[in-house]
């Protein structure tokens, strides 16, 4: 048996399976994902590591489509987005393509003390309270502590409501962040009724499945962003690449630094990803 070493250490079972939905995530064909596979078979080796693998994939990618040189995977880079305001921003995006109004950085108060509530998501007679974790290292997991100040935070904004110390009737709380739940938190999160939206959950409709399904990569999955690039895209309110190709351009280039090739470049890899 052949195992796989993964981030923290843990070895696992190679399961094709797996590599087989990152393929699919990476909006590669199942004849591409199966030819990806077949190779990958041929140089693995027992305890190689996850990232390997990736490479591996991004490596025999290439080769079926010529925009993965300018890209790398989208969990890694969903942990490049700044954790404030940035990530903020980037999940109002997210619940906008939903159909939610979206109100960021709110102070409300509770019954007992104020909450800063990262984004209130309304659609309908829906009032969300949405809670934002944001990793850098993607592989952390987000943990029970964060669904019990929650759960916390949600009862103080109810009961708030009730004696007439806020104006919001919340009927949900909600964790989203960009890296897996631990198992703990999300048997904690389903007998509280919290909702849940990370990497991998709800299961088949997970972050990265609402970010394929509506085209909302973000602008870090481009290998080639220069860090004075970032900051400027994301102060002109660009975060993904829908928002980099429909940008007012030559306003960027008359009030930034800069060039008029390297700002052209970008958006062409960027439609080169998207037209895929």
């Amino acid at each position: 048996m052949i195992n796989v070493k993964k981030s923290d250490g843990k070895l696992i079972p190679y399961n094709y399976r797996k590599i087989f939905k990152i393929c699919q995530k990476m909006n590669l064909s199942r004849k591409e994902s199966e030819n990806i596979i077949f190779e990958i078979e041929k140089n693995i080796y027992d305890g190689i590591p996850t990232e390997k693998i990736i490479q591996m994939i991004l490596n025999y990618g290439k080769k079926h489509k010529p925009y993965f040189k300018n890209i790398i995977n989208l969990r890694e880079s969903l942990g490049k987005i700044n954790s404030y305001p940035d990530f903020e921003q980037y999940i109002s995006i997210l619940f906008r393509s939903l159909g939610y109004k979206t109100i960021n950085n709110k102070i409300i108060k509770g019954n007992c003390v104020n909450h800063e509530i990262d984004i209130i998501a309304l659609k309908e007679d829906e009032v969300i309270y949405v809670e934002i974790k944001h990793h850098n290292k993607f592989h952390t997991f987000t943990g029970l502590n964060v669904l019990l100040s929650i759960n916390s935070t949600f009862e103080d904004l109810i009961e708030g409501y009730k004696n007439g110390k806020n104006k919001y009737n919340f009927n949900k709380g909600m964790i989203v962040c960009n890296t897996k739940i631990s198992k703990h938190a999300l048997n904690y999160s389903s007998c509280k009724n919290i909702g849940v939206l990370c990497w991998g959950h709800p299961k088949h409709n997970g972050i990265e499945v609402l970010i394929k399904n509506n085209s909302l990569y973000p602008i870090t999955i481009l290998k080639d962003l220069k860090k004075e690039n970032y900051d400027l895209l994301t102060n002109y309110g660009i975060y993904t690449l829908k928002e980099l190709i429909e940008s007012n351009q030559k306003k960027i280039l008359k009030e930034s630094r800069i060039s008029e090739k390297e700002l052209n470049i970008l958006i062409n890899k960027a439609k080169e990803f998207l037209e895929y």
